[in-house]
């Protein structure tokens, strides 16, 4: 059991265990913002109008400062501020560069899901 741990030591093998890090909520909301803004040649439809990734994720961030009171997770993020508008109720939208529309919510869940589990 000593020479193992010895000879793992010498070895670095510790080094090459992977360790986990805590990932913040906020965090993952920053992560979701910057999937937006960074989302070349989608367009992101907003009551009916079209927006750039950056305008689209300029629009979540603000939202998001004026309801911060209420979102405690990234799940609470696009729940509150990236599925619909909260003056028309319709849902917001992300069309990709393939021509396919979805819901931006169920679009950033994909996202956050597949990043984070």
């Amino acid at each position: 059991m000593v020479l193992v741990l010895f000879l793992w030591s010498l070895n670095g093998v510790g080094a090459q265990f992977p360790t986990h890090q805590v990932v913040t909520e906020q965090e993952k909301i920053q992560y979701l913002l910057a999937t937006i803004a960074q989302s070349r040649n989608c367009v992101f439809i907003r009551n009916g109008k079209s927006y750039s990734p950056k305008e689209a994720a300029n629009h979540m961030e603000m939202k998001w400062k004026k309801h911060q009171d209420k979102i405690t997770s990234a799940m609470d993020f696009i729940d509150i501020v990236a599925t619909k508008s909260n003056l028309t109720q319709q849902p917001y939208l992300i069309q990709h560069d393939t021509g396919r529309v979805e819901e931006l919510g169920t679009y950033l869940k994909k996202v956050l899901n597949d990043k984070y589990g």
